[in-house]
């Protein structure tokens, strides 16, 4: 073999073993990388969360609104520890289907409650409810971590400003406004989460919501009732409803008011219906209280 053909074959043998090197070299990186890239979690957007703990809010408010409503102020006028709700300390109560109805007038007294005591139920049967609403698997599946807050509030009397936290120097709060100007309830919450993966960590704490129920305009006209009530009472006279319908009606006449007597004793059950919240989908929003040992009568249709 002549010399040149030794060297051609030497120098094809080191390009082989280099290419050799070469592919193995890439195929040990490619074999590594998909591995570290499926270890990290998939970006989430803080706005989605935002919305998601925003409706959670809504439902529990809304249920405990209408909770509230039908049963003339109380989450249960007979008592609701779990709720702070100390009831009315009455032993009797007026009982319309699924609801404990409290007497909001008896003779000529009335124990009618006052719209910052309702407010006050409100913000805790929202701090009560609201984690069971949550579900954070998901986020969790993307390698999340989510700390929020675990607090027994019926142990705490409530107090949101007592719980600390560890992760986080907010404290939670629950705060719930029904406005007569806009007709409407405005609820603030605070409550701290952190969201903590390998690569990002977020604290959300902020949320605002408004419901479309105008709740402290059937509590003012169910007030307004209720103290007519005991007026004419006094004056040993049934409340007419038609005679006061004027004073009492919404000025889109869309609020109905009902007297439903008892045909055994001398109780009425008055119910105060908005039909506005059915053009958001709603139910309409009924506020009922009962009216013992006085008489009232008729109805006012818008």
């Amino acid at each position: 073999m002549k010399k040149g053909q030794i060297t051609v074959f030497i120098i094809l043998g080191i390009l082989i073993l280099f290419s050799i090197a070469i592919a193995s070299y890439l195929h040990q990186r490619q074999t590594r990388t998909p591995t570290q890239i499926t270890t990290l979690p998939e970006t989430v957007d803080p706005q989605i969360i935002t919305d998601y703990v925003n409706s959670c809010i809504k439902k529990v408010a809304q249920e405990g609104v209408y909770k509230l409503a039908a049963q003339g102020g109380y989450l249960n006028p007979k008592g609701a520890t779990r709720y702070g709700d100390e009831g009315d300390f009455l032993p009797v109560h007026y009982y319309f289907g699924p609801s404990v109805v409290p007497y909001a007038v008896n003779g000529t007294s009335a124990n009618f409650t006052p719209l910052s005591a309702i407010t006050a139920k409100l913000s805790r049967y929202i701090a009560q409810e609201l984690p069971s609403c949550f579900d954070f698997s998901t986020f969790e599946d993307k390698g999340y971590i989510v700390e929020q807050p675990a607090a027994d509030w019926e142990a705490l009397n409530f107090s949101f400003k007592d719980l600390t936290l560890d992760y986080t120097a907010s404290r939670p709060s629950f705060t719930a406004l029904p406005r007569l100007e806009t007709n409407d309830i405005a609820i603030g919450v605070t409550y701290p989460m952190k969201f903590v993966s390998d690569d990002v960590s977020f604290e959300l704490k902020d949320f605002f919501i408004t419901l479309p129920l105008r709740f402290a305009l059937v509590h003012k006209i169910a007030n307004q009732i209720a103290l007519k009530t005991v007026e004419q009472t006094r004056l040993k006279q049934p409340l007419i409803m038609l005679e006061v319908c004027s004073d009492l009606s919404a000025q889109d006449r869309m609020i109905n008011i009902y007297t439903l007597p008892s045909p055994y004793t001398k109780e009425v059950l008055v119910q105060i219906v908005d039909s506005k919240p059915i053009e958001q989908g709603l139910a309409p929003l009924k506020y009922q209280f009962a009216v013992r040992n006085a008489f009232i009568m008729g109805e006012c249709a818008g």
